[in-house]
């Protein structure tokens, strides 16, 4: 009954979801189809939609940046593209996974190889360290024993999701500045807050917060679409249309669970209504379609950065028929 309840006010968020300001709305608009101007390899016209973006969002988020500063590289625009590189690495990407992408190849060269050596992360705000320190009690004991420690992991949880908000409260800003480009700390603790919503604990409900946080373009809402949609409340593919990646597939024989992972990843073919691409619309997402087709080209071009949600949970049917039909219906990311 709990989980109904839940369900049921989560529909209500979802039928409710509140168009976007008009200058986030078009940054939105503009990042996305630089992206798919990435996709389509037409690096000019993402690099100029990128620069529109970015008058618009004086602090672009990171993954913009990151993905511009490939463009800029790209088009030989090596001065720009380190202006944004900098900024990554002050706010915590890692600098060898920058190096490690093939196509900036150009921070290996000496001018700029010296630049990049004297960067340093920034001090951690207040912000950040408070959230940390709530992230390494939200992992203690789940790296322990998570049954054993069950009742214990669900009162940090608890007093977790009352800590984020009172730090919301405090400090007034989510944004990357505020907590870096790292999100984990803060993702896991909101996973963890909806998987026990999920379950009918009583726990403070994080919904909220995060989408406030993403309606006044603190946080990238694509980086939160999936909390966005209730990870763990409702059923994947419902309400915005996340987590259409799916990872393993099994189904039941005489009673008993015959584990069949899927050998490789493949995109749900999820049923897809007006409603989905409208909330996608209003909360700043692409369609569902432009979605798929960067899912496909980031599977297979790694210099980039689009985000994804996928469903790593082991889906069960309860025949092989069912089983065997729903195997048909994915489409596999080759």
């Amino acid at each position: 009954m709990r989980k109904l309840f839940f369900y049921f006010l989560f529909l209500i968020h979802i039928n409710t979801i509140a168009q976007l300001n008009d200058e986030l709305s078009e940054y939105y608009q503009l990042v996305n189809l630089a992206e798919l101007n990435i996709v389509d390899n037409n690096i000019n016209e993402a690099y100029l939609n990128y620069r529109k973006a970015f008058e618009i969002k004086k602090t672009p988020f990171g993954l913009d940046q990151y993905n511009f500063a490939v463009c800029c590289a790209m088009l030989k625009k090596e001065k720009e593209s380190f202006k944004h590189v900098k900024y990554l690495i002050e706010y915590g990407y890692i600098k060898d996974s920058i190096l490690n992408n093939r196509e900036l190849d150009y921070l290996k060269k000496t001018k700029w190889e010296k630049k990049i050596s004297n960067i340093s992360v920034r001090s951690k705000t207040k912000f950040k360290i408070s959230l940390d320190s709530l992230f390494i009690m939200d992992q203690k004991f789940r790296k322990i024993d998570k049954i054993k420690y069950k009742d214990t992991i669900f009162k940090i949880d608890s007093l977790n999701a009352i800590s984020v908000i009172n730090l919301k409260n405090k400090y007034d800003c989510f944004s990357e500045t505020q907590i870096g480009l790292d999100l984990t700390p803060l993702r896991l603790i909101i996973m963890h807050n909806f998987q026990g919503l999920s379950k009918g604990k009583n726990l403070l409900s994080l919904y909220d917060l995060i989408y406030d946080c993403v309606q006044i373009g603190e946080i990238d809402v694509r980086i939160m679409a999936y909390y966005i949609q209730g990870y763990g409340v409702i059923n994947i593919g419902d309400g915005i249309g996340c987590g259409i990646i799916r990872y393993g597939y099994s189904y039941f024989e005489n009673g008993e669970k015959k584990k069949s992972e899927l050998s490789r990843p493949g995109l749900a073919n999820i049923s897809i209504d007006d409603e989905i691409n409208i909330n996608r619309k209003n909360i700043g997402l692409c369609s569902i379609g432009e979605y798929r087709k960067k899912i496909i080209f980031n599977f297979k071009n790694k210099s980039f950065k689009f985000t994804n949600s996928s469903d790593r949970s082991n889906m069960y049917f309860s025949t092989k028929e069912d089983y065997d039909k729903a195997i048909q219906n994915l489409i596999f990311l080759e």
